[in-house]
């Protein structure tokens, strides 16, 4: 199999990007001014996968997460959206919102939570994005950060996440699914009963054994939250297979 590359948008990018959003259903509405601000995924020269990031001052938008149909189920979405994070702290954004119409319990893993509207920074509020019609019933997300870049969290939200996904993972007995099928605005996620998809990827794009991602049954993305440095010291109080172990461990490096 040839290694995916990812890189940053360019204008040259712009018509295949246009081509893959339509494929899978996406507007690519304003695209054209923030293409720069996407990620754009190769192999053996063809464009399979892009996101996107919008900056609009304190705040982030993800946008026009999409993988082609030959190329779902290798975790590449996931290392997308992690970079789009990751973009977004060293941008100085205190938050990173999104819209989806169906994979919100895809992107809860990453830290993201539903928001109503009326509590949306009003830059992103004005944004093309939010002003745009075909997306005035779509379910907004946003990822806040504190101060040092980490995912905000409540403890209550913490504690109904981990009940509801635990309940439905018990009671569904399938295997989680690799998050969204077409985009994040209109993909669906198979089951929706699991936090934690099968295809896991580590920073540079390698994918966890599957004997590890699979039996995983983690809520959230307590690595993404925490953002651990390299020579760090993690400790995993986790009872599960050890994959935020296996996740953390590639962070941190040898030294850690």
């Amino acid at each position: 199999m040839t290694p995916v590359t990812i890189s940053e948008g360019r204008a040259t990018d712009l018509e295949e990007v246009l081509a893959l959003l339509a494929s899978v259903d996406l507007r690519g509405e304003g695209l054209a001014k923030q293409i720069d601000g996407f990620l754009v995924v190769r192999e053996d020269g063809q464009l399979v996968a892009t996101a996107g990031l919008e900056d609009h001052g304190l705040a982030g938008i993800l946008r026009s997460v999409a993988v082609a149909s030959g190329y779902r189920g290798r975790g590449i979405a996931a290392t997308l959206v992690r970079a789009i994070i990751g973009r977004s702290r060293a941008k100085g954004h205190e938050a990173l919102y999104l819209l989806t119409n169906a994979a919100g319990p895809y992107f809860e893993r990453f830290g993201f939570q539903r928001v109503e509207r009326v509590h949306v920074r009003p830059a992103v509020l004005a944004s093309g994005q939010f002003v745009e019609r075909a997306c005035a019933q779509s379910t907004v997300m946003v990822l806040e950060y504190n101060r040092s870049g980490r995912v905000e969290m409540s403890e209550h939200l913490i504690r109904n996440a981990v009940r509801e996904r635990y309940a439905r993972a018990a009671t569904a007995g399938t295997p989680c699914c690799d998050g969204p099928k077409h985009s994040d605005a209109d993909a669906s996620c198979a089951t929706a009963s699991c936090c934690t998809p099968t295809a896991i990827a580590f920073s540079d794009g390698r994918a966890v054994p599957d004997e590890i991602a699979g039996m995983s049954l983690g809520c959230g993305a307590p690595i993404e939250a925490a953002a651990p440095q390299p020579g760090e010291t993690v400790v995993d109080l986790g009872s599960g297979a050890g994959l935020d172990a296996f996740l953390a461990a590639d962070q941190v490096g040898a030294a850690g």
